[in-house]
């Protein structure tokens, strides 16, 4: 498929899922993604291709209840994704010891191991 065809099914998709609709709230498009590690160092991310990358990594982590333990006791990687919108607004997400989320300051999440472990590989590939 050329990259035209693309382009038309793309637009085509999207003018069916948001074209149609009556929103009363305006679309939150992400325009910058920025990555922070436990070690200060940060990764911004501005195009689209690695952006959607990020996004769809946490749409992946499902959440599995609250934590028995409190998340900020336990030594492991930590990260802080940052996604900036549109409209000014952002969204904060916070990961520890590859076993812990949190969205916008609210009380951790238990997320599956083996699916938040991908994380750093994934920033890694996304250089």
């Amino acid at each position: 498929m050329g990259k035209f065809c693309k382009l038309c099914f793309i637009v085509c998709c999207c003018m069916l899922l948001f074209g149609c609709s009556n929103r009363q709230k305006p679309l939150h498009l992400v325009t910058k993604i920025s990555v922070t590690d436990e070690k200060g160092v940060t990764r911004d991310f501005t195009q689209p291709q690695k952006m959607e990358t990020i996004l769809y990594y946490l749409r992946g982590l499902d959440t599995l209840g609250r934590p028995k333990t409190d998340p900020e006791r336990i030594m492991g990687e930590s990260y802080r994704i940052c996604l900036e919108f549109s409209d000014g607004g952002q969204s904060i997400y916070r990961q520890r010891a590859n076993r812990f989320l949190s969205k916008d300051s609210h009380p951790w999440q238990m997320v599956d191991p083996k699916k938040a472990s991908v994380l750093r590989p994934l920033l890694e590939a996304l250089r």
